[in-house]
């Protein structure tokens, strides 16, 4: 009796333990690897997820350290390394169609890494002198959301000695922007160089308050963001603001050169994605530039999904769209320049 009750139980074992071992359906894995590849690039870039709308990280700066930087490329070429795990015979056309999408954006990161984008975070049009452009687009409606930039007020300073730091290294290595661009956020620093703290633009979303908001509520917020700015932005301004003077603008570039590079074209075929040969002719298109930019260490494109489909959608790691455009339009990076 117990010998063929034993026997019943090593038949059905593999019947209960197969399908919680099995490894995903292809499509499925896929999807997987998008949603995780969005949610780090979010994490990597909070300046981005506001922009896109995403208010989970509105309390915080990109980490600018090179060892940020450094574990950022990590998770890229593991993705890249999971997406080649997946077997792209056993997807459907629209599917390989997103794959090769996913691995071409993902080939693209790793072959410019080496070539240090993140030395070219500011610019003309944006950088850490536009930071305060955020108050347009971060939600204003609870005392939560103005916890949350007064939280992001608090680590400001934090950011911008690290925006200086990199900006530093970039400079020692002959990586800048053209001076003749550069002369230009000069005067886009003196609007942060304010005398009070309520004459600072971070100052903006405490001039007015939803009638939901108590009083006293309101009383407590706008003190702290007085306090916040006095005590931590303001001098933090000035800091970078005598070090692009004296340090990145004598080191920047005396000329400015179009950054070309060769893109090779995907055709999609109704069984899915062809690839040209290598001899087939291709088409060079300039970088392009960003506006309205926060500091962007390295230009990059993430990936969202709506639906069973994903779509490539461009970020950096402090890139962000035009304060025209909306949140769902697709954002440019700053193209290195030499």
């Amino acid at each position: 009796m117990v010998r063929r009750l034993l026997v019943a139980l090593a038949l059905l074992l593999p019947l209960g333990t197969g399908p919680a071992c099995a490894a995903p359906a292809p499509v499925t894995a896929l999807h997987q690897l998008f949603d995780r590849a969005w949610e780090q690039d979010l994490v990597d870039n909070p300046l981005a997820a506001t922009y896109y709308g995403e208010t989970r990280f509105n309390d915080r700066w990109p980490d600018l350290t090179r060892a940020s930087l450094e574990r950022s490329h990590g998770h890229d070429l593991e993705v890249l390394g999971e997406l080649r795990r997946i077997r792209r015979s056993a997807l459907v056309p629209a599917e390989q169609l997103s794959y090769d999408l996913f691995e071409r954006e993902y080939e693209e990161r790793n072959a410019e890494w080496p070539f240090h984008t993140e030395a070219y975070g500011i610019s003309a049009s944006g950088g850490v002198q536009t930071l305060s452009e955020l108050t347009e687009i971060m939600p204003f409606e609870t005392v939560a959301d103005y916890e949350a930039w007064l939280k992001r007020l608090g680590s400001l300073p934090q950011f911008l000695d690290q925006t200086a730091a990199l900006l530093r290294d970039s400079a020692r290595d002959r990586r800048t922007q053209p001076r003749v661009l550069m002369e230009r956020v000069v005067p886009q620093l003196a609007q942060q160089l304010v005398a009070t703290p309520e004459d600072s633009p971070f100052y903006q979303p405490f001039r007015r308050f939803p009638e939901r908001i108590p009083a006293a509520e309101r009383e407590r917020l706008a003190a702290a963001a007085r306090a916040a700015i006095a005590g931590g932005v303001l001098p933090a301004y000035q800091r970078f603001d005598r070090f692009f003077r004296e340090e990145y603008l004598p080191a920047a570039t005396a000329s400015a050169s179009r950054t070309r590079r060769t893109v090779t074209p995907i055709t999609a075929t109704g069984s899915g994605i062809t690839r040209p040969p290598a001899s087939a002719p291709t088409r060079s298109t300039r970088s392009a530039c960003g506006k309205s930019r926060a500091t962007a260490p390295r230009c990059r494109r993430s990936w969202t999904r709506s639906g069973s489909r994903a779509r490539c959608r461009s970020s950096s790691r402090s890139c962000a769209p035009t304060r025209s455009s909306t949140t769902r339009r697709q954002t440019s990076c700053t193209a290195p320049t030499s």
